[in-house]
């Protein structure tokens, strides 16, 4: 493992991490464009199963390459709830900037019903635990701390994470890009500045439960 290259090291964690999803994405999005995304309970599980598989399995690897904890930002806070529902509002008050000003500069009408399904509330809870988890610690924790120890600037490294979060919710369409810029931005921005990635997290998981709970 010490053979490995930092640059080999990264495109091995971001290909195993989003390799797989990105692809999926990118295909949903130019072959099924008019269609739309069907949350399945079946689906939720295969995510819960291959995002734990994936997640235990760099995260041995990035131990053996000497990461530690802490350096990802998974330290906890007394604070962490309450900061990480104040990210949930900033970041849903940016997107819903972002949207308007989208609608007023096109003139564009944007389809929201893009999104179906009929999902279990027990299986919309673990996702909505588990994806969190695994997108803030590989896309926001492990990304800027990676670019942060390479000495890349500050943007660098968020523009980076935030192009690596748009490759796999692609297949979400025009609505999903308008709310992941904002909410990357968002994200990435506050754990850069303060190395802090539970609230992240927490402020995540609101916005996939409170996403996917419609369906249940």
């Amino acid at each position: 493992m010490d053979r490995l290259s930092s640059k080999t090291e990264f495109f091995t964690v971001i290909l195993i991490g989003f390799g797989y999803l990105t692809l999926s994405s990118l295909e949903f999005a130019f072959t099924a464009s008019n269609q739309q995304v069907v949350f399945s309970n079946s689906g939720l599980e295969f995510l819960m199963v291959y995002e734990t598989i994936v997640l235990l399995f760099l995260g041995v690897f990035l131990y053996s390459r000497g990461w530690k904890f802490h350096w990802l930002g998974l330290k906890p806070y007394k604070t962490d709830p309450i900061v990480g529902i104040g990210i949930a509002l900033f970041s849903y008050l940016s997107y819903v900037i972002v949207y308007e000003l989208f609608l007023y500069f096109t003139s564009a009408g944007i389809n929201e019903d893009v999104f179906s399904g009929n999902l279990d509330l027990l299986y919309v809870i673990i996702i909505s635990i588990i994806n969190p988890i695994f997108e803030e610690v590989l896309v926001c924790g492990y990304v800027i701390s990676y670019f942060k120890q390479s000495s890349k600037s500050f943007w660098f490294a968020i523009n980076v994470s935030l192009l690596i979060r748009l490759s796999y919710h692609l297949y979400q369409g025009t609505v999903g890009v308008l709310s992941i810029i904002p909410l990357g931005l968002v994200f990435t921005y506050w754990f850069a500045k303060t190395g802090r990635l539970w609230p992240v997290i927490i402020a995540h998981i609101l916005f996939d439960f409170i996403g996917l709970v419609v369906f249940v």
